[in-house]
């Protein structure tokens, strides 16, 4: 059958055909649906959505309510597959924090304390809501066995849980499931939505693509703002879209202010809908065609509905987030200026790209590249169809209502492009809300692509473009089966794949650390083992036995500390890419053979080295800021305390000091001729504290170096702040302080020098929220 000879509004596959009126239509007055004519009056009306809208025959909505109901389970269950199996293989650094932020919204919703559930300027809403389901599912009484709101930092929340005598991996997987049905059931919203936009098959296959995005996939299984913020998007969008090019029902603009309003409970930067929203409503009332004749009567009849749109907007922040309700003016002051940080300050971390570490913005090409470097290969081909189909549209005689709601979308992406790229504060999993809307489009432009192939060839419809698409879900599943179940290890073959990420992306989020836990926890007393590292500790102890701590194994008394306390060390890629591990540390590895190595995706991300009974290494023998020496006594190179007891007035703080330089035999010797005394030093040098006693040196258990322990007690009546915890040795006859030079300078140094510092405070609840007290 020729083109010419189709009736009006006949569906090829294609989504949609617009079906245009007669010329005797045209001409006639326009009239409502009730056959009443219009009121609107003079050169710019708005359009009459049954004149101009696509007939339901020519969208997937058309398909029986079999084929629909057939894609959406096949789709859903595409989408819960990856995301839901070994949930429990990975912990990023950033989620105990959410799984804390969930906690306490969920103690403020029980109690009552409503202005707390405002935990962050995110603000995250969805995923306190969903995550707090988590915990109804997991740790139902949650909200009984504690006192109130806990620190979101340092982990707390793992402890609360394992004092409660839960496991917190357990939990946490409990909300990230929660979660993920939560994006679930708004994807299944979306695709019916977009059903009633494009053609089956090219909502079917767009849904696909986004289903098995591999980037993608690793974050929407965590419990985190950045996943749900793509699925809200793409709801939003879509829901937006139905109301302004199928009829403006009022269903429909509820349907999208609700959208919209989840949007910015996830993410406030999702904002930027609203300028979108409003441009796409004017455009729609010129018919794509403004002049300066048409604009401002075009924006004045937008008014109404852009306003019920944000009215239904603001009642649903409203209703769902009840810090609206108590304290209104704290929300919107913290989400203002946490944006305005965003865009101006960047992030606190050191962000490496392109060869280079950046502590601010690292420029307008960094989403671009992490685009190519992060999306399958697949997206990005349909994205380039997209855009040729978009350019010979009028060639190819596309419908004008399908390419308009395609360059609806694409304006979509480009806003948020653009605004995310002016900010300061960049990472690539930021990008993420604009993939779902790509992977749509890509898969229209795929669709019409091979559409033509097939006009041009001679070929059936079907041939190309189940070619086209097999081969495309094809690429993106092996990238999927190439990283699961640590899916953010994707980085694109196009540009060298996961082997040549880290010489321009950053690289690792966790990773593999489960692996390098395993190998420990079968170790003989795998409780007692310290597995010290440059990052991710958070991340580690949620696998790891023993105690997972910091690794900075500088030359000065805190590096040698962290060394002489270490059993193992953990090389992690991601501190390599930001240069945050000690060069000199770095060559004493040197050839030395790691006890574990883990490899990711053709990428090795972790090394793990067993140090118990090494030496000290060479470069901090040769002394650092704050080693001192006595001459013909013994040296000091370490000090800090021993276990964390707290700092709570009344408690009792251990502190163990190491030293070297000693004559084996001399240790007895030392502590009938020599005393050490620690003094707990307030601000102004007075001593609030002391103890004392001879200097009893144990013999090194491991690294060669003597050590001893001393208890300091902090007073009841002191001041909360931070106090000096000073070293004195002295001769125990005449009560002489023996005189200490810097090894490095060879100065004397004063009568008394610090070792430490402890942090007091006043009660546990107070030691608990330690991080936010800091000054």
């Amino acid at each position: 059958m020729k083109p010419a000879t189709r009736p009006p509004g006949f569906d090829y596959g294609l989504g949609m055909v617009e079906s245009r009126p007669s010329a005797t239509h045209a001409q006639a007055e326009p009239q409502d649906r009730s056959g009443r004519r219009s009121r609107r009056q003079g050169r710019v009306t708005a359009p009459l959505r049954d004149s101009r809208a696509v007939p339901s025959d020519d969208v997937g909505w058309s398909k029986p309510i079999a084929w629909r109901v057939l894609g959406l389970v096949i789709i859903l269950a595409v989408f819960l597959g990856p995301r839901l199996h070994e949930l429990d293989r990975l912990v990023t650094p950033d989620e105990p924090i959410w799984l804390a932020r969930s906690a306490n919204f969920y103690e403020a919703l029980s109690s009552g304390d409503l202005k707390s559930t405002y935990q962050f300027a995110h603000p995250g809403v969805t995923v306190m809501w969903f995550g707090a389901l988590g915990y109804v599912w997991a740790a139902r009484d949650y909200p009984d066995q504690v006192s109130g709101q806990i620190s979101q930092r340092q982990n707390r929340i793992a402890g609360v849980l394992l004092f409660q005598g839960r496991d917190p991996l357990t939990v946490l997987v409990a909300s990230r499931t929660a979660l993920i049905l939560g994006m679930a059931l708004m994807l299944g919203t979306a695709y019916l939505l977009a059903l009633r936009l494009l053609g089956f098959w090219e909502v079917s296959l767009g849904f696909l693509l986004i289903a098995v995005e591999p980037f993608a996939i690793g974050i929407t299984r965590l419990l985190h703002v950045d996943g749900i913020a793509s699925i809200s998007m793409l709801l939003a969008v879509l829901a937006a879209l139905v109301y302004v090019f199928r009829g403006r029902r009022t269903v429909d603009l509820v349907c999208a202010g609700v959208a919209f309003g989840l949007a910015v409970l996830t993410r406030s930067q999702l904002g930027f809908l609203a300028p979108w929203f409003v441009l796409l409503v004017v455009l729609d009332n010129v018919s794509w065609k403004a002049s300066r004749h048409t604009i401002w009567p075009a924006i004045r009849a937008s008014a109404r509905p852009v306003l019920a749109w944000s009215a239904v907007t603001l009642a649903t922040m409203v209703v769902l987030w009840p810090a609206l309700w108590a304290s209104p003016g704290t929300v919107v002051r913290g989400m203002l200026d946490f944006a305005s940080t965003a865009a101006l300050e960047g992030h606190e971390r050191a962000v490496f790209f392109a060869g280079f570490v950046y502590e601010g913005d690292p420029g307008l090409r960094f989403y671009p590249a992490t685009f190519l470097w992060r999306a399958s290969p697949a997206t990005v081909v349909a994205l380039v169809a997209a855009l040729f189909a978009l350019v010979f549209a009028r060639r190819w005689r596309l419908p004008a209502a399908q390419v308009q709601i395609i360059v609806s979308i694409l304006l979509a992406v480009g806003l948020y492009g653009v605004m995310m790229s002016m900010a300061a504060k960049k990472f690539d999993r930021y990008l993420l809300p604009i993939y779902p809307l790509i992977a749509l489009v890509g898969a229209w432009g795929l669709l019409t692509v091979a559409r033509r192939i097939g006009r041009r060839s001679g070929l059936p419809f079907w041939v190309p473009a189940a070619t086209i698409s097999i081969l495309a879900l094809a690429i993106s599943l092996n990238g999927v089966r190439a990283t699961q179940p640590y899916f953010l290890s994707y980085y694109s073959p196009i540009l060298g794949g996961a082997a040549e990420a880290p010489e321009s992306m950053m690289v690792g989020w966790g990773e593999g650390l489960d692996q390098v836990a395993a190998f420990l926890n079968e170790l003989p007393d795998s409780d007692r083992i310290v597995a010290s590292t440059e990052s991710w500790r958070t991340p580690l102890s949620y696998f790891f036995d023993g105690d997972a701590r910091f690794a900075s194994y500088v030359d000065d008394p805190p590096g040698v500390f962290r060394w002489v306390n270490s059993d193992y060390y953990i090389l992690y890629i991601t501190p390599l890419s930001r240069n945050g591990v000690w060069h000199p540390f770095l060559e004493y590895l040197g050839d030395r053979e790691p006890v574990l190595r883990v490899t990711l995706n053709g990428l090795e991300y972790a090394r793990l080295y067993d140090i118990r009974d090494d030496p000290l290494p060479q470069y901090m023998e040769q002394g650092g800021a704050g080693m001192v020496h006595w001459a013909g006594i013994a040296r000091f190179v370490a000090g800090g305390k021993s276990e964390n007891v707290g700092t709570v007035r009344g408690s009792v703080v251990k502190e163990i000091l190491y030293f070297d330089s000693i004559d084996p035999h001399a240790t007895q010797l030392l502590s009938e001729q020599y005393g050490l005394r620690l003094s707990l030093v307030d601000g102004s040098g007075t001593v609030v504290s002391e103890t004392d006693g001879p200097l009893e040196l144990n013999d090194p258990i491991r690294h060669g170096l003597h050590w001893l322990e001393r208890e300091i007690e902090i007073p009841l009546d002191i001041q909360a702040g931070t106090y000096a915890v000073e070293m004195q040795v002295y001769d125990l006859a005449t009560g002489m302080i023996v005189p200490g030079f810097s090894f490095r300078t060879g100065e004397r140094i004063g009568p008394g020098f610090q070792v430490d510092s402890v942090y007091v405070v006043s009660s546990q609840v107070d030691l608990d929220n330690l991080p936010e007290l800091l000054p």
